[in-house]
């Protein structure tokens, strides 16, 4: 059995995993890391390990694949995918200026919070700056119809076929079952659930000029004098988005690592792109 997996990143991945887990005191993590062109998974870390020659000794919740089982609200990263959706739709461009009003906004009977005080900002700025309150401005005029289908083109909600027992599928609400606040929550990561496999596919789509690939971990399978008897090659899943959309995307989000809330993250020689 031939795995996509690299001995040397996936080592790396453990490693730092671990430091973090420990330092943060965290209980649990996972790292996945993805080939966004090919969906081939790289590295496809956790913590707590266990020794795999030894199970029993192991305490079960330890043995569980969190990458593909575990469900979390996923945040502030969801942020990209209302952009994207926004400008897919070409709601409006990256310098519509919105007013974070100081970091305190009244809205359907909540209040809500910036980490810091903005006042306008352009679109652009708003996901640099990973403004809470921009964000749902933004979210509000594209809607909630068309913030479901974004959801559900880079795949939220439905399981990826990675083809490991127990991936589940994640909750994306349909808007008929949103409350008054859900326009408000889900367009910065709250009141969804997705996986972190998920999260990595969607964002390896952004990077692949728009499409989506299904995760791959085997390459191929052959016999005893090495025959390949089934190969498995790179499966896409759909288009998510627009190329020019895709690279709209990751341009805003150099910019949150150059200048914005992501600058721990760049690479001295390297282009890089993300979202805290």
């Amino acid at each position: 059995i031939h795995l996509t997996l690299d001995e040397v990143i996936q080592s790396i991945a453990e490693r730092a995993l671990a430091e973090t887990c420990k330092k943060r005191n965290a209980l649990g993590g996972s790292i996945v890391v993805m080939d966004p062109k090919s969906g081939d998974i790289l590295a496809m870390a956790m913590y707590p390990l266990y020794d795999l020659n030894n199970a029993k000794a192991s305490n079960i919740e330890n043995r569980r694949n969190r990458a593909i089982t575990d469900l979390f609200e996923p945040g502030s990263v969801f942020k990209v995918f209302t952009l994207a959706g926004i400008l897919q739709e070409k709601i409006f461009g990256l310098d519509e200026k919105f007013n974070c009003e100081q970091g305190n906004w009244a809205v359907a009977g909540k209040v809500l919070h910036d980490h810091h005080g903005y006042g306008m900002l352009a679109f652009r700025e708003i996901i640099e700056k990973s403004s809470n309150i921009g964000t749902v401005k933004g979210a509000m005029r594209l809607g909630a119809n068309k913030l479901y289908k974004t959801m559900k083109d880079f795949g939220f909600g439905t399981r990826t076929g990675i083809g490991l027992a127990g991936e589940i599928n994640g909750l994306v609400p349909h808007p008929k079952n949103w409350s008054r606040s859900s326009i408000i929550n889900i367009p910065i990561g709250q009141g969804v659930a997705v996986t972190p496999i998920q999260l990595v596919s969607a964002f390896g789509a952004i990077a692949n000029n728009g499409l989506l690939m299904k995760p791959r971990l085997l390459t191929h399978i052959d016999d005893a004098q090495g025959k390949i008897i089934q190969s498995y090659d790179p499966e896409p899943v759909r288009q998510a988005i627009s190329k020019e959309t895709a690279i709209q995307v990751r341009t805003v989000l150099e910019g949150v690592v150059s200048r914005g809330t992501g600058k721990k993250a760049a690479v001295p020689g390297f282009r890089a792109a993300g979202k805290t």
